[in-house]
């Protein structure tokens, strides 16, 4: 038998193995949490992620995340994740929630409904679509983002991806 036939059967079945290897030592997983405190950050409902406490526990847990499509930022939820949507009423100032890998915050936002004549210059999710169905996306800035506004996007985290591709959950 060839030497070079060898050598790359055995370097294809190593490099199989890592990765095997890789996948499966993603752990965790992805939960949204409601925020109980923070402190504004720079500008107007900026959440300074920093100085952020949680609520005990999560609104949805990761069990209720269905599937994400990180081409379209879109979360499908079970029934019970859009009912626990539906009765955490916003304020005049939104609801903030966080999105939360493996016991680390990775990105902030707003329960953000569009009868809210007010502006939302960061993450949001608008409850009200909920009503057409059991997915909510993730946008950057309501009605939309000035040119002027930056807004931190960690909508794609690498951490949260991992998870949902190692489920089976990751749309693509």
């Amino acid at each position: 038998m060839n030497k070079g036939l060898i050598l790359f059967g055995l370097i294809g079945l190593i490099s199989l193995f890592s990765c095997e290897k890789e996948f499966q030592s993603v752990k965790g997983t992805v939960d949204i949490y409601l925020i109980e405190s923070f402190e504004a950050g720079e500008g107007d409902l900026k959440i300074d992620e920093t100085s952020i406490r949680l609520q005990g526990d999560p609104l949805i847990e990761y069990s209720q995340l269905l599937s994400y499509s990180p081409e379209e930022y879109t979360f499908k939820l079970s029934d019970l994740a859009k009912a626990a949507i539906f009765e955490a009423e916003p304020t005049v100032y939104g609801l903030p929630f966080a999105v939360v890998a493996n016991n680390e915050v990775i990105y902030t936002g707003f329960f953000w409904p569009g009868y809210f004549s007010s502006m939302c210059f960061w993450c949001y999710i608008d409850p009200l679509s909920l009503y057409n169905g059991n997915s909510v996306q993730v946008d950057l800035g309501y009605p939309g983002l000035p040119e002027s506004v930056s807004v931190p996007d960690n909508r794609n985290d690498e951490r949260i991806l991992q998870i949902f591709r190692r489920d089976g959950k990751l749309k693509k």
